[in-house]
């Protein structure tokens, strides 16, 4: 040990802290690290539900732009609800090329349809942890059809849907490990909790609003429960759990140091670096979340391996950056404290340019799409894991996973593996129907936001689908 000048200062007075150079040997033992596997869950009610709030936001968008007589990006525009929506400013501010071009006066009708907005997003959050509100798909789309009032449901209730069944099928190939599951919403978590108790599986939950949460820690820490559901805030609050060997994120956020900091919550390393698994429905915004997530995960040190990522941060966050994420721990809905979290999940519109695709990558699609046809009829009864396995080989086998950027056909070939057992496997289709399916699920109008190498692959995918599906 030596001292260092790093620690001249009165907290060298008070403690006299000593400088720890970590002997080379032991560095693998310390170096935190993870194995991230994005695990896309294909649900088509969670899919059309999704596309209907998608088409809503358009339409209130479309209303603001004819108040304000100025295009503004929805984006923009929703970066500044919150403060309308709570009267805390006057004016909306719009810019474009950088600069302001317009301020426009806050008026009663302007609120109102901002509010609807904060209402549309919202809902798709709790969508997305299987809090389903009372509406159907009809009737959202006739959100933002005449003069009728602010749309979001006061009752919500557990969907026990797609991502429940995955979360299954993983404890169930772990069954002699301890799992962390982390969620948002406290109903999840105590839904979450007596559903795998259900299916047998020892678990327990906690939450900010238990009496004895830190019993029942203790307990998962001692072995006595093999799975906690937790809500993500409660562990933001220093709680970390090195006891679980792996741990399951029921939805990806956009930040990815926020992902980090709580991942690193069952404590991996460069020798014992965990498996994470990060679950998000597939053809949704969470599609869109989760490959921008891993764009920038890959930008901060996470290196590809056969069963996923394994990333080590590399990347010091800047000084002053603000942490997008829920403050508090609430119910069903979400309220002012969580404005920040909408706010960054609608940012995900704002595409982020990929790295450039090669020169060969049409013809790439062309043999991968050619050789997923020809081997469609080997998937039938096999799970989600093997489809993926085997989709990944044709990838390669095609160049197919060189030719796109690695964010893009990750998240691709995930939802592809969940989406084709969906299909093949549970509802029997025929495999034309099949490709008949995935034709729609990829066609550039599902990805409209998309621009540039993005804009391409879509295109690239549908075009030779197409082919294949006639």
């Amino acid at each position: 040990m030596k001292k260092s000048g790093l620690f001249d200062t009165i907290w060298r007075k008070e403690f006299d802290p000593q400088l720890v150079d970590v002997p080379q040997s032991q560095y693998r033992d310390y170096v935190p690290m993870v194995e991230v596997r994005p695990r896309a869950v294909y649900d088509p009610d969670v899919v059309d539900l999704d596309a209907a709030m998608r088409r809503a936001l358009s339409r209130f968008h479309g209303i603001v732009m004819q108040i304000i007589s100025v295009p503004i990006s929805l984006p923009q525009l929703v970066a500044q609800i919150p403060s309308i929506v709570k009267g805390s400013v006057h004016v909306l501010r719009v810019f474009a090329g950088g600069r302001l071009v317009k301020e426009v006066r806050i008026t009663p009708r302007l609120r109102e349809v901002c509010a609807n907005i904060q209402a549309v997003i919202q809902e798709r959050l709790l969508l997305f942890e299987d809090m389903v509100g009372t509406f159907t798909t009809e009737e959202i789309d006739t959100w933002g059809e005449g003069d009728r009032g602010r749309f979001l449901s006061t009752t919500h209730v557990f969907r026990p849907g797609a991502k429940l069944e995955d979360v299954i099928e993983i404890a169930g190939q772990m069954p002699r490990k301890r799992i962390a599951i982390f969620v948002r919403n406290i109903s999840v978590c105590e839904a979450l909790a007596d559903a795998l108790a259900a299916q047998g599986i020892n678990a327990t939950f906690v939450h900010g609003q238990l009496k004895d949460g830190y019993d029942r820690i203790a307990q998962f820490r001692q072995g006595k429960a093999t799975v906690l559901v937790a809500t993500r805030q409660l562990f933001g609050r220093g709680f970390d759990l090195p006891q679980a060997q792996a741990a399951i994120f029921y939805s990806p956020k956009r930040s990815v140091h926020t992902m980090w900091q709580e991942m690193l919550r069952i404590r991996g390393t460069v020798r014992d670096s965990k498996v994470v698994f990060v679950l998000f429905y597939a053809w949704t915004a969470e599609d869109t979340k989760a490959t921008m997530l891993l764009r920038d995960m890959l930008a901060t040190g996470a290196r590809q391996s056969e069963t996923g990522f394994r990333w080590r941060y590399a990347e010091e966050e800047e000084e002053g950056e603000a942490e997008t994420d829920f403050t508090t721990e609430n119910e069903d809905t979400f309220r002012d404290d969580e404005d920040d979290d909408a706010r960054e999940e609608f940012v995900d519109e704002e595409r982020q340019p990929p790295t450039a695709h090669l020169s060969n990558a049409p013809a790439a699609t062309k043999k991968f799409v050619s050789r997923l046809v020809k081997s469609m009829t080997s998937f039938r009864r096999e799970q989600t894991d093997s489809i993926a396995v085997s989709l990944q080989q044709i990838a390669d086998d095609t160049s197919f996973s060189k030719a796109w950027p690695a964010d893009m056909v990750t998240t691709f070939l995930s939802a592809l593996a969940s989406t084709l057992k969906k299909l093949i496997n549970d509802n029997r289709l025929t495999i034309k129907a099949c490709r008949g399916q995935l034709v729609q699920l990829v066609h550039p109008d599902k990805h409209a936001q998309v621009v540039g190498v993005e804009k391409d692959f879509w295109h690239e995918l549908m075009i030779n689908l197409n082919v294949v599906a006639k």
